[in-house]
C-alpha cells in the first residue's frame, strides 16, 4: 500500500502553552533558590527596655555618630580613631552589662557610615546599644 506524498506545512503559531510552563517553573525555581542564599548580615541584639534595670554610674560610654562627625563621650573622634579609644575605655569591663555603648546617630547619616560604626563598636569588644529618639 502506497500513502500519498504530504506536502510539507509549516507551522504558523506555536505551541505558548508549554512555554509559560517554563517560565512559571523557572519563577518558582528563583525563589525557592533565593530564599537559600543567606547574606552576610550583622546581628545585633537589642536590649530589653526595662527601666528599672537602667543604672547610670557616670561610667557609660555614648557615641554620638553624623555623616561628618564623630563623638565619644563629648570628645571628637574619627572613625580610624574610634576603635583603639572604644578598647582602652572598655579595658577592665567584664559583664556585658557594663560594655555597653549607647550610639546616637543623627538621621543624615548614611546607612553604610552607620553599619560601620556597629562594627566598629562590636570589634572593640562593646556591646552596641542603639538610641532613637521618636518624633512627637
Amino acid at each position: 500500500m502506497r500513502f500519498p506524498a504530504r506536502r510539507g506545512r509549516i507551522l504558523t503559531d506555536s505551541n505558548l502553552v508549554s512555554m509559560g510552563d517554563i517560565a512559571f517553573q523557572l519563577i518558582i525555581f528563583f525563589m525557592v533558590a533565593a530564599t537559600f542564599s543567606r547574606s552576610a548580615s550583622l546581628n545585633v541584639e537589642l536590649p530589653s527596655g526595662d527601666e528599672s534595670a537602667q543604672q547610670d554610674d557616670g561610667r557609660s560610654i555614648t557615641v554620638q555618630a553624623g555623616a561628618q562627625a564623630i563623638t565619644v563621650n563629648e570628645q571628637p573622634t574619627e572613625l580610624a580613631a574610634l576603635e583603639p579609644r572604644l578598647k582602652e575605655l572598655l579595658a577592665g569591663r567584664t559583664t556585658d552589662q557594663e560594655k555597653v555603648v549607647v550610639l546616637v546617630t543623627a538621621d543624615d547619616i548614611p546607612f553604610q557610615r552607620h553599619a560601620a560604626i556597629m562594627h566598629t563598636i562590636r570589634r572593640a569588644g562593646g556591646v552596641v546599644a542603639v538610641m532613637y529618639e521618636e518624633e512627637e
